[in-house]
C-alpha cells in the first residue's frame, strides 16, 4: 500500500519552541495536501515526535501539539467536505507516534524511518512497506541570508499565512486583525506582559519594574479615549502545569501587545492579530534583533515587534532575566507609536 503512507517525521521535538515550526510546516502541508484530488490524498499519515524524557515535556506534546494537530484535520476535513459537498475525514486516519530515544541526526532513508516506526508504533508495520512521502523537516532551523544565526523557517508563503488566518478566524472564532478603535467609544487597549515561574529559567528579576514601565508608557502615549488594561500573569508550565493549544492561542489572540522574554511561549505569536505589538526580551550579546528565530514568524504576521537587550551571566540564557528599563521604555514608544498610525493598521478609526 505504497500510495497510503505519508510520514510527518519532527526532529528536535522536545525543545517546544522549535517544535512549533515543524507545526507550521505541517500546517503549510496540510494546505498543500487539501487541493489534491481525493484519490491521491494519503489515508494514513504519521506524525512521529521526538521526545526527550522529562514527564513535564510529554504532558506539552499531550495536552498541546496532538490537540493542535486534531484540530488541524478536523479544520480541513470541513474546508474539503465544503468544496465536496459531503463530509469526509482529512486524511482518513492519523498516528501519533513518539520516539524516546533521541537522534542527532536525521535517518538516511525512507527504509531507515520505517524502521523507527516499525520500533515506535502500537501497530507494527510491514518492513517491506516504502512511504509516498517523507516530510523530513530535520533540524532545528533553516537558514537563509535573510535571517542571520539563530533564525528560522515559518510560513513558507504569504498564501499560507491567510489560510492560517482563516482557520483562526473560522475555525477557532478568533479575531485576526488589531482594532477597530474608535474614538468617543469605550476602547481598552490590552496588554499582557508573560512571565515564567518564578526564579526560574528565563524569568523576570523585576516583573513590578516591568509591568510599571509597560503602563506608564501606555498612559502616556495612548489618547485619553483609549483606556490602557495592562495585565501580569505568571506562567507556571514548566512545573506540570501545561495548558491546551487552545488555552494558550486565545490567550495571546485577546491582547494587542505583549511584552515577554524569548523562549517557547513566543511561538503561541502564530495567534496573535495583525498589526498586533511584540516586545521580547533576548540577551544584549551581538545584535538582539537579529538573534530570535520569531523575527521573521512576527514579519510574516505582520506583528509590530521590538527587541529589548537583557543581561546574562556567562553567555547563559537560562537564568532569572533582566531587561534594560530604558530599552524597554524605547521599545514600548516605538511599538505604540506604530500601532497608532494609521499605516501600520489600516483598521484604526480616529
Amino acid at each position: 500500500m505504497e500510495d497510503d503512507l505519508f510520514i510527518f517525521y519532527v526532529l528536535d521535538g522536545f525543545s517546544l519552541g522549535h517544535m512549533q515550526q515543524h507545526m507550521i510546516q505541517l500546517f503549510a502541508w496540510l494546505t498543500e495536501l487539501s487541493t489534491w484530488p481525493p484519490d491521491q490524498r494519503p489515508s494514513v499519515l504519521y506524525v512521529m515526535y521526538e521526545i526527550e524524557p522529562p514527564d513535564v515535556l510529554r504532558q506539552i506534546k499531550d495536552k498541546y501539539y496532538d490537540p493542535m494537530i486534531r484540530d488541524y484535520l478536523a479544520y480541513f476535513a470541513n474546508i474539503v467536505s465544503s468544496s465536496l459537498k459531503r463530509a469526509v475525514r482529512f486524511p482518513l486516519e492519523v498516528k501519533l507516534v513518539e520516539k524516546t530515544s533521541y537522534v542527532s541526526h536525521a535517518p538516511e532513508s525512507c527504509q531507515s524511518i520505517i524502521r523507527v516506526l516499525q520500533e515506535s508504533a502500537s501497530t507494527p508495520l510491514s518492513s517491506a512497506m516504502t512511504p509516498r512521502r517523507v516530510l523530513n523537516f530535520f533540524g532545528r532551523c533553516i537558514n537563509s541570508q535573510q535571517w542571520i544565526g539563530h533564525c528560522a523557517s515559518w510560513f513558507p508563503s504569504p498564501s499560507v499565512v491567510r489560510r492560517w488566518r482563516h482557520y483562526l478566524h473560522h475555525h477557532k472564532g478568533l479575531p485576526v486583525q488589531v482594532g477597530p478603535f474608535v474614538q468617543n467609544k469605550q476602547n481598552t487597549w490590552q496588554v499582557l506582559v508573560f512571565d515564567r515561574n518564578q526564579g526560574g529559567s528565563r524569568s523576570l528579576l523585576n516583573p513590578v519594574e516591568v509591568e510599571n514601565v509597560t503602563r506608564q508608557v501606555a498612559d502616556a502615549m495612548l489618547p485619553n479615549w483609549l483606556a490602557a488594561n495592562v495585565t501580569y500573569y505568571r506562567f507556571e508550565g514548566r512545573r506540570g502545569a501545561a495548558m491546551s493549544w487552545d488555552w494558550n492561542c486565545k490567550l495571546f489572540a485577546s491582547y494587542d501587545t505583549v511584552v515577554l522574554v524569548h523562549g517557547a511561549a513566543v511561538s503561541n505569536t502564530v495567534c496573535m492579530r495583525q498589526g498586533a505589538g511584540l516586545i521580547e526580551i533576548l540577551p544584549q550579546q551581538g545584535n538582539p534583533t537579529k538573534y530570535s528565530m520569531f523575527e521573521p514568524l512576527a514579519a510574516q504576521l505582520k506583528l509590530v515587534r521590538r527587541a529589548v537587550p537583557c543581561a546574562v551571566k556567562q553567555d547563559d540564557f537560562n537564568g532569572i532575566v533582566q531587561p534594560e528599563t530604558t530599552a524597554l521604555e524605547k521599545a514600548l514608544h516605538s511599538v505604540f507609536g506604530a500601532m497608532l498610525r494609521k499605516s501600520h493598521v489600516d483598521r484604526f478609526v480616529v
